[in-house]
């Protein structure tokens, strides 16, 4: 942020301050602003305005934080969403980039992308245990990605040497397609 981003953030922080009761050193303020100096100023403006709406209690920086990108568990869900969108879109035949890091940790720790097909067939209590261990080890990776995550979930058709047509879908940029064919596809 810049120096003026700066002043309008610590009015706020200050306004925010009062609400709760809370002192507001300038040591405390200065901590504030360099946690959160990488997010956007008008983001920072709404989650301090949104705390003093939706909290009871002095929000700590992460708090902040999590008010603008939700919890790990609503970060979780979201990509459980993304995933099925792109099983039912693209299926397993073709290579797939989420551009989530730890999306692409969890596929490969659940046997690949190109053995998620069997998701698909999934009704029940099986969907909702796979869901289970979905967000669990999406949540996991989240939080400390394994030395290795690949960058292009690679699918059926590449595994066998095929060529097939690129895809674009909602939710990218993904890239989808094969082998030295594969290039960048944005929705």
């Amino acid at each position: 942020m810049t120096p003026v981003e700066h002043a309008s953030v610590s009015v706020e922080l200050a306004k925010t301050a009062e609400v709760f009761g809370e002192p507001l050193s300038d040591v405390k303020l200065a901590l504030y602003l360099e946690a959160l100096d990488d997010l956007p100023e008008r983001a920072v403006l709404w989650a301090l305005r949104e705390a003093r709406r939706r909290l009871s209690w002095w929000p700590k920086p992460g708090q902040v934080r999590a008010l603008l990108t939700g919890t790990p568990e609503d970060r979780a869900s979201v990509a459980w969403g993304r995933f099925l969108r792109a099983l039912e879109r693209v299926g397993t035949y073709e290579s797939v980039d989420f551009a989530d890091p730890a999306l692409h940790a969890t596929v490969e720790a659940l046997g690949g992308w190109a053995e998620q097909w069997r998701v698909e067939r999934l009704t029940g209590k099986e969907l909702d245990w796979k869901r289970a261990e979905f967000l669990r080890l999406y949540q996991s990776f989240a939080t400390a990605l394994p030395p290795h995550v690949a960058g292009v979930l690679v699918g059926q058709h590449e595994i066998a040497g095929r060529e097939g047509p690129a895809v674009a879908i909602e939710g990218g940029p993904w890239r989808l397609g094969l082998g030295p064919a594969r290039k960048e596809l944005t929705a």
